[in-house]
């Protein structure tokens, strides 16, 4: 029996369920906690200090960095994972400034009276240095202590539609990003870095709309044939199905829209907003009220090139007048020639202006800050009111106007080739009527 009770006790049960840690466990943290809460000499009472920004106390615990936002799981902050979808990030370098912006609300503090929290005068918004990194546009803290800044707040620039840039008076210049769920804004005190700003959020935002693009017009997998379908080969391929290529509207109706703005222009008036109703509609392929991206590219396309070909055909039919002899005083061959010259200066630079816009490698990204300036609601597609509101940029009246000057010239040559032909001409010949294209009375 004394044995017996010399044996040591049998050992209890292995628990069935997770047990939590022993109370002394987080010794250590609890103790460095306490110690950072006392009051010290040199510093004011209830004074915080962010975790790591602690200058009296460097225990491992307490002074251990941790991100402040949770970073998305994607392969440019938290990968690259397999799991992790592929994302195509923009190819400018990494962009930053110092700005003034405001991260935080002034409607989220408990503790703001009503008078603090209407009190966001702009002279004091704290100065952050913001930098353009991927589709993220960051903002870091003024750098206090031999330790790096953190993140203090992110935005996402795959939700930008478009950047403006306003000057206030006696005030610092006002850089919105137009984004899908609001506006936001930041200041600088520079026109040149809000113009820099601009530039590169809107080259970031033209990128990201070309992967879209590209990536929903890129054609889906073909996935292969079950080959349990009666009289098709094992090794056949399903391809997918494509939609029909929508038929583009006659340039037609577009000529004639344009001569009418032409004519607009000549007699000192604006093109009226019914001619580009008319545009409007002859491009609203599924009258469902909106225009698509495809549709407004269709819309630019079309209309530079209904430009370019009255251009050329003026060109051409001052050629084919040239090599005609006419019998002119020396004054109207002066005044021809000197019309010539201008008509071909403009005509090339014209040429020339219509041939870089509808290049390819810079066609794409124009439509797409047209569309970004004329989608005020910021939901990828342009409305009739919107497009109205907008329409100058489609046919700015600068450019109308240089056209006007164009056929004006052309058709004061053409108006005195003709009536060199006509003294020259014999009484009993006949008139060749061809088609003179634009032209305009002066």
């Amino acid at each position: 029996m004394a044995e017996l009770a010399m044996l040591p006790a049998p050992l209890p049960p292995l628990p069935a369920h997770a047990v939590g840690a022993p109370p002394w466990a987080s010794y250590n943290t609890r103790v460095s906690t306490l110690r950072s809460m006392k009051s010290r000499f040199g510093h004011m009472d209830g004074e915080v200090h962010a975790p790591g920004q602690n200058p009296g106390y460097h225990n491992p615990w307490v002074t251990m960095p941790h991100q402040i936002i949770p970073s998305p799981n994607t392969p440019q902050y938290g990968g690259p994972w397999p799991t992790a979808p592929q994302m195509q990030l923009p190819s400018r370098p990494r962009q930053g400034a110092w700005v003034q912006v405001q991260l935080r609300s002034a409607v989220d503090a408990e503790t703001d009276t009503i008078a603090e929290k209407l009190h966001t005068l702009e002279g004091d918004l704290p100065w952050m240095y913001a930098e353009v990194d991927g589709w993220a546009l960051n903002f870091y803290p003024e750098a206090k202590g031999p330790r790096p800044p953190r993140c203090a707040s992110s935005v996402d620039l795959r939700s930008l539609r478009r950047v403006e840039v306003t000057a206030q008076v006696m005030g610092p210049f006002v850089v919105s990003m137009i984004m899908e769920p609001g506006t936001f804004k930041f200041y600088t005190y520079s026109q040149e870095e809000a113009e820099q700003w601009r530039q590169i959020l809107t080259s970031v935002f033209i990128q990201f709309r070309q992967v879209e693009i590209h990536r929903r017009a890129s054609p889906p997998k073909a996935r292969p044939v079950s080959s349990s379908a009666p009289g098709v080969p094992a090794d056949a391929v399903a391809m997918p199905r494509t939609a029909a290529p929508s038929s583009s509207p006659s340039h037609g109706p577009l000529r004639d829209i344009y001569v009418s703005c032409i004519e607009a222009v000549v007699q000192g008036q604006a093109p009226g907003p019914e001619l580009f109703e008319c545009i409007f509609q002859l491009y609203d392929v599924n009258g469902d009220g909106d225009l698509a991206f495809e549709e407004l590219q269709q819309m630019v396309r079309d209309l530079l090139l209904v430009r370019k070909a009255e251009v050329q055909c003026a060109l051409q039919r001052r050629d084919l007048m040239r090599t005609k002899a006419v019998l002119l005083d020396a004054h109207s061959q002066i005044t021809l020639r000197t019309a010539s010259a201008t008509m071909s200066r403009l005509g090339e630079r014209l040429l020339s202006d219509y041939e870089s816009r509808l290049e390819q490698a810079g066609f794409e990204s124009r439509c797409i800050l047209l569309q970004s300036q004329l989608d005020l609601s910021a939901d990828q597609r342009v409305a009739l009111p919107e497009f109205l509101a907008g329409a100058p940029l489609l046919l700015p009246e600068s450019e109308l106007r240089a056209e006007a000057l164009f056929f004006e010239t052309c058709s004061k040559a053409m108006r005195m080739q003709k009536k060199a032909e006509h003294l020259t001409k014999p009484a009993d010949g006949e008139s060749d009527e061809e088609d003179e294209g634009i032209c305009v009375q002066q």
